[in-house]
């Protein structure tokens, strides 16, 4: 398993971001977030694999829809699959109090409104 703790600023005002501590298995899709395990499916553990490298960097829609091709035997996904994958990777780490932001994919702390 590997650890580690993502710090960083915000790409667009410079403000600190919040560490997010987590340990991650991306061969089991296993994601223990502040002690909570959270299990991912394939393309979710994917997803959040390309989110943690490019932290505190955003990743376009297209950059993720680029990498989804090139990890893909089968290629890539619709529009629709990839935004549903994501909404449903943002659910499970909003329940503990992180998020995926909607436009440019960056993880966030999550404020509930």
């Amino acid at each position: 398993m590997k650890t580690h703790t993502l710090e960083g600023k915000c790409p667009c005002c410079g403000k600190p971001l919040e560490p997010f501590d987590h340990y991650f298995h991306s061969q089991t899709g296993t994601l223990i977030l502040y002690g909570n395990v959270i299990k991912l499916t394939p393309t979710e553990s994917f997803m959040f694999k390309v989110l943690v490298e490019a932290f505190p960097r955003t990743v376009s829609f297209e950059e993720m829809s680029n990498k989804l091709i090139a990890s893909r035997a089968e290629g890539g996904m619709t529009t629709l699959a990839q935004t549903v994958v994501m909404s449903h990777l943002r659910r499970k780490l909003e329940v503990h109090g992180w998020t995926v932001s909607k436009y440019s994919y960056l993880l966030l702390k999550y404020e509930a409104k």
